[in-house]
């Protein structure tokens, strides 16, 4: 990664940068905790599906959306806590790659 000022990065490139500040042997215990956070908010959220349908009625994003997002991220977020060896790179374009941003950041904040 070329270091460059973090006002210019995108959300891949920060998230790669945060992901690799604090090295370990295994995975980053920065990623498992992010990766932790996001799994437990978009698998509640896939638990309630139906009553979460209603509740985003007339909402910013679509029930639809949100649930692919929710199921986007309940994935990759399995896959990074599984403990196979996954480089910060990837592990942040997984849950921080374009639109998928938006659900993995929202999940960190709840």
């Amino acid at each position: 990664m070329k270091l460059k000022p973090i006002y210019t990065m995108n959300n891949v490139e920060r998230a790669e940068l945060l992901f690799t500040l604090i090295p370990t042997d295994n995975l980053q215990p920065t990623t498992r905790s992010v990766a932790q956070a996001i799994y437990n908010y978009a698998d509640s959220l896939l638990q309630r599906e139906e009553e979460d349908r209603k509740q985003m009625a007339g909402s910013l994003f679509s029930a639809d959306q949100w649930l692919y997002h929710a199921t986007e991220a309940k994935t990759a977020s399995q896959s990074i806590l599984s403990g196979k060896k996954i480089k910060a790179i990837d592990a942040a374009e997984r849950l921080f790659g374009g639109q998928q941003a938006l659900f993995s950041v929202h999940s960190v904040q709840h």
